[in-house]
C-alpha cells in the first residue's frame, strides 16, 4: 500500500516562513497526521499478510530460463517459456532471504494423495499478476527441486518477467487419497508452438489402470491425421514408442493409431487407455472423436480401436505428427480413474 500524505516538502511548516504561512502549514500537518498513521498501519498489516500468506510463504526471484538446472540461490524457473504450459517448477532450495526450503519441498513427497499440494506465485509489487498450480511430484536435484505441476489458473499465459520478485505460497495436501472410480486430472499440456509430439512419457503409474485422454483440439500442419502412440517399457523412461494400425495389434511400427481417417486440420475427442500397468493382459485403446477436414466443411466422426500385444507395460502416451517434417499444436489433458 502507498502512503500518500506528507509527500510535498513545500507544504511542511518551516521557521523561515512568516507566522501566518507557518501557522497554516502547521495546521495542515496536524490534520494529516492521523491519516498518515492510518496508512502506515494499513501498510504494516499488508506486509504482515504478505509474510503469513498461507501455510508456507517465501520470497523468490523469477528466472526466465527453462533448462533443468539449478536456477541459483533465491531463484525459481518454469519448464516452459509459455508459463501456463509449464509442467515443472525448478526452485533453488534457498529463498531470497536464505531460508532452506528442502524440508518443505521434501515433505510434499510424503503425501499419499495424487495431488501433493498447491503452489501459488504472485508478483510482489503487483498482486494482479499470479499463477496457481497443483503439485503432483517432487524430484531432487543438486541444490534445487523439480516440482511436477498441473496448471490450474492464472492472470495470463505468462504474467512474470525476468527478475520479478515473487511471493511463493505452498500448501500441503492431506492424505485422503482418491476414491475408487474417482477421476483425477493428472497431467496437462497446452502447446502453442508446433512440435513433433505432445508427449507424456511417464504419466502412467500403478495408481490407475484406466486413463482418459481428453483432446480438446489438436492442429496438424499436414493433411494427415496425428498418431496416438503408447510408450512401452517395464520401467518409466526406458522403452520405445510402440504403435500400430487401428483395429490391429499394436506392434513396434511407425504407423501409430490414427486419430481420424480424414485429411484433417483439427482433431477433437477422447481416448481411453486400459490395462497399461498390468503385465500379461490385453491392453486396449479406444478413440472417439471428430476430425474437421481441410478440404471440406463437413465434420467427420471416426471411432478407432486397437489392442496392444500382451506382456508389456506402458509408461506413457504421445500425440505425434504423422510424418517427418510435420508438427502438431493443441491441448491434451490426461485423467486417471481410481482403482
Amino acid at each position: 500500500m502507498t502512503i500518500s500524505v506528507l509527500l510535498d516538502p513545500a507544504q511542511m511548516p518551516d521557521q523561515s516562513q512568516d507566522q501566518l504561512d507557518f501557522d497554516n502549514k502547521m495546521s495542515g500537518l496536524m490534520r494529516d497526521l492521523p491519516k498518515f498513521a492510518a496508512e502506515l498501519n494499513a501498510t504494516e498489516a499488508a506486509m504482515s499478510a504478505f509474510a503469513s500468506g498461507g501455510a508456507y510463504a517465501f520470497p523468490y526471484v523469477f528466472d526466465t530460463a527453462t533448462a533443468d538446472a539449478d536456477p541459483g540461490p533465491g531463484k525459481l524457473r518454469l519448464s516452459s517459456a509459455t508459463q501456463n504450459a509449464a509442467t515443472v517448477l525448478r526452485a533453488d532450495t534457498l529463498t531470497m532471504s536464505g531460508v532452506n526450503m528442502s524440508g518443505v519441498f521434501d515433505a510434499l513427497t510424503l503425501v499419499s494423495s495424487i495431488v501433493k499440494g498447491g503452489v501459488r506465485m504472485v508478483k510482489a509489487t503487483d498482486p494482479t499478476k499470479w499463477m496457481l498450480f497443483d503439485i503432483l511430484n517432487v524430484a531432487s536435484g543438486s541444490g534445487y527441486r523439480n516440482l511436477t505441476l498441473v496448471h490450474r489458473a492464472g492472470s495470463s499465459a505468462s504474467p512474470f518477467a525476468k527478475d520479478d520478485a515473487l511471493a511463493v505460497y505452498i500448501d500441503r495436501n492431506g492424505d485422503a487419497g482418491s476414491q475408487r472410480g474417482a477421476t483425477q486430472l493428472i497431467a496437462e499440456q497446452i502447446v502453442t508452438i508446433p512440435v513433433s509430439a505432445i508427449a507424456f512419457p511417464d504419466v502412467f503409474s500403478d495408481l490407475y489402470d484406466t486413463y482418459l485422454i481428453d483432446i480438446p483440439e489438436i492442429f496438424s500442419t499436414a493433411d494427415l491425421p496425428p498418431l496416438l502412440r503408447l510408450y512401452t517399457s517395464q520401467v518409466p523412461s526406458a522403452g520405445t514408442y510402440a504403435a500400430g494400425n487401428a483395429g490391429g495389434a499394436l506392434a513396434n511400427t511407425v504407423t501409430g493409431l490414427a486419430l481420424s481417417d480424414a485429411s484433417n486440420g483439427v482433431i477433437r475427442g477422447f481416448a481411453t487407455v486400459r490395462g497399461v500397468r498390468t503385465a500379461n493382459m490385453s491392453k486396449n485403446i479406444t478413440f472417439d472423436g471428430v476430425s474437421l477436414t481441410s478440404t471440406a466443411s463437413a465434420i467427420r466422426g471416426q471411432a478407432r480401436r486397437a489392442h496392444h500385444y500382451e506382456g508389456a507395460i506402458n509408461s506413457g502416451i504421445g500425440i505425434h505428427a504423422a510424418g517427418s517434417g510435420y508438427s502438431v499444436t493443441g491441448t491434451v489433458r490426461i485423467y486417471g480413474v481410481g482403482k
